[in-house]
This record gives structure tokens, C-alpha cells and sequence, in this order.
């Protein structure tokens, strides 16, 4: 595709839809994951990990003023409150290098 009939320059990555110009990105969010333009989601991965961090450290700390817990009460907390955010999305993962 080019710019013009006059102006024979090629545009990179043009696509139309609809007779409508499609924006190019390096990146899209969908459902909550982040898709570079080549299909990866390592930045997916790396803010889910993050996340699932900052969410430990807090509980961690919350345990740490109330003194003894019941290690019946400290997977509870992990299975509904880490878990969940840390494998949103993981189906699609796939294996990461």
C-alpha cells in the first residue's frame, strides 16, 4: 500500500477495515492481557508475578502484626487471594523461555 497515487512511499504495516485506517501498536490489552505485537505476553506474565508479590508481602505483613495463624488460615488467604491473580490469564501463557 502506498500513501497516495503521487507519492509512491510504502507504508509499513497499513491495514484498512471497513475502508477505515487500523492504527499499528506495539501492544494491546485484552481481557486483562497484555499482547506485544509479535503475539508475546511476557509483560503479562511479569505483572502477574508482581502483583501476586506485592499481595503476598501485604498478607505476609497483616499475619506478622496479628502474631500466631493457623496454617489452615494462611493457605485460605493464598488459594483466594494470591492464587487467583497470579494464573489469570495462565492458559494462554504457554512456555516461556
Amino acid at each position: 500500500m502506498y500513501d497516495s497515487q503521487e507519492n509512491k512511499t510504502p507504508r509499513p504495516n497499513f491495514f484498512l477495515f471497513a475502508s477505515n485506517d487500523l492504527e499499528s501498536v506495539n501492544s494491546c490489552q485484552y481481557l486483562g492481557l497484555k499482547i506485544e505485537a509479535m503475539g508475546g505476553i511476557s509483560a503479562t506474565v511479569t505483572e502477574r508475578i508482581e502483583k501476586s508479590r506485592r499481595l503476598a508481602n501485604m498478607c505476609l505483613q497483616a499475619i506478622s502484626t496479628t502474631g500466631t495463624v493457623n496454617a489452615k488460615v494462611a493457605l485460605k488467604l493464598f488459594d483466594t487471594q494470591i492464587l487467583p491473580i497470579l494464573t489469570y490469564g495462565c492458559p494462554v501463557w504457554g512456555h516461556q523461555k
